[in-house]
């Protein structure tokens, strides 16, 4: 028949016209389904060792994990618990982290805060020891510098510093 012959000769030509796009196609589809089939295996893993999250997905392979959900969710149905699971382990390690890290800057803030309260205290003593003169202001500077140690002790040491540094200006402002 013709039209079969017809029919026969124009999907040829098509299939011949599209080879490149099809090779290309059945080669992205090959390169998924084993990316899947190693990421069923560490999620079989996962699930055997009651879902231990040192099993989750980590740096690249989690990326690639998060890249692939987003362009074929209906081919990872069973992956995507693991997968989010994996980025919510994500997520709160870098919480955890940046708890850390503002921790330490408080305590480093803390630490430069007493330090400076310390000296100011220190030579607010000092000058009150070896000078009687216009005790006002040196009990003054004895006053806020205590003012600032206490707010110090209560971690408030963002009122602290201006406390402490008014104190220095009046012990180094002081005649004598």
């Amino acid at each position: 028949n013709t039209s079969e012959q017809e029919t026969v000769e124009v999907a040829h030509e098509a299939l011949i016209r599209n080879w490149g796009e099809l090779r290309n196609w059945i080669d992205s589809n090959r390169e998924f389904r084993a990316w899947q089939e190693r990421l069923r295996v560490i999620r079989q893993q996962w699930e055997s060792t009651e879902r231990d999250t040192e099993l989750l997905l980590r740096g690249g392979m989690l990326v690639q994990a998060e890249e692939r959900l987003k362009e074929r969710p209906e081919d990872l149905i069973n992956e995507r618990k693991f997968i989010e699971e994996s980025i919510q382990e994500k997520n709160r390690i870098l919480q955890q982290e940046k708890a850390k890290q503002k921790r330490e800057m408080m305590t480093a803030w803390g630490i430069t805060a007493g330090s400076i309260v310390a000296v100011v205290v220190s030579v607010a003593l000092g000058v009150t020891a070896v000078q009687q003169k216009n005790q006002a202001e040196i009990n003054q500077a004895i006053y806020l510098g205590k003012e600032s140690w206490s707010l110090l002790a209560q971690d408030r040491w963002s009122e602290a510093l201006p406390i402490a540094i008014k104190a220095g200006v009046i012990v180094r402002d002081k005649p004598g």
